[in-house]
């Protein structure tokens, strides 16, 4: 549907450009959550599923949202109230609503917070795709190629980081919920890493907005080295320890079983560090499922 809205308003030209470049920055975020996710690798199915979520279900119901709110409400909400209110807790909601239904088909694949971050960060990655098809296409056609360009760094470079990051904190907390108990405490681990996660929507809505309207595309690019690539680092840095803590629990749990003559200490080296754990996968592959 979104590919047909965006044929509608462009060109063939137009219309492949724009997907082109929206699927860079996915193939980017992919590759980083690859990294994260080689320590428990997830079923492809549900990876795919979640980038398809966020792309698809996600941005239909942000969209069948602001059409209802239009509909109900027409001119009685300021012009603010979109992207400072609406954007951040309806999109949040919708994207983090794949969470919960991974969670409802899989749930042994979505319980620890490592897992909720890398389904999270799918699902935004998914999402910025398909926003970003419509908004390079419209814009290239409004605009011309340099209008495309401009469209591009800011939705290109700073918003395919912002989706999977918000995203992924409500998968951490999720995934934090799913791992102490059931339904209840995951559902309580998802209503509360959704807040950060509408937070920091927000601040990049709320400060993007005034900064550019002040100090123009410059300011942007200030606003986005200085605010933004440090979250990223900081989200990039935390991915790893939340992956170290896991290993952390291996060594604990194993030694026990390692101690009454369950497995051997052997085992618990080679399944406790990374490079340990790629050999036995390859290992398990070459001796087939039996």
């Amino acid at each position: 549907v979104v590919l047909f809205l965006a044929y509608l308003g462009s060109s063939d030209v137009v219309l492949l450009g724009s997907v082109l470049a929206a699927l860079v920055p996915l193939f980017v975020v992919w590759m980083v959550v690859w990294l994260i996710d080689r320590w428990e690798p997830e079923p492809r199915i549900l990876l795919i599923g979640a980038v398809f979520w966020g792309g698809g279900i996600a941005v239909g119901g942000a969209l069948l949202t602001g059409f209802l709110r239009e509909f109900l409400l027409p001119g009685a909400l300021p012009a603010w109230w979109g992207p400072f209110v609406e954007a951040p807790v309806g999109e949040e909601i919708w994207k983090g609503l794949g969470l919960v239904v991974i969670y409802a088909v899989a749930r042994s694949d979505l319980n620890g917070p490592t897992d909720g971050l890398v389904y999270g960060a799918l699902l935004g990655a998914g999402f910025a795709v398909t926003e970003n098809i419509l908004y390079f296409s419209s814009m290239w056609q409004e605009a011309g190629v340099g209008g495309f360009v401009a469209q591009y760094f800011i939705r290109g470079i700073a918003l395919p980081l912002l989706h999977p990051m918000c995203v992924s904190l409500t998968g951490i907390g999720m995934g934090i919920g799913a791992r102490r108990g059931g339904w209840g405490s995951a559902l309580g681990g998802f209503a509360i890493g959704l807040i950060p996660a509408m937070g920091l929507h927000a601040l990049w809505n709320v400060g993007s907005s005034l900064v550019q309207e002040s100090a123009g595309i410059l300011g942007l690019i200030g606003f986005f080295a200085l605010v933004m690539v440090p979250i990223f680092i900081a989200w990039v840095v935390a991915s790893f320890l939340l992956r170290r803590q896991d290993a952390k629990i291996i060594v604990e749990r194993l030694s026990e079983y390692a101690a009454v003559g369950w497995c051997s200490q052997a085992a618990v080296r080679v399944l406790s560090a990374m490079r340990g754990r790629s050999s036995a996968r390859a290992w398990a592959r070459r001796s087939g499922k039996r």
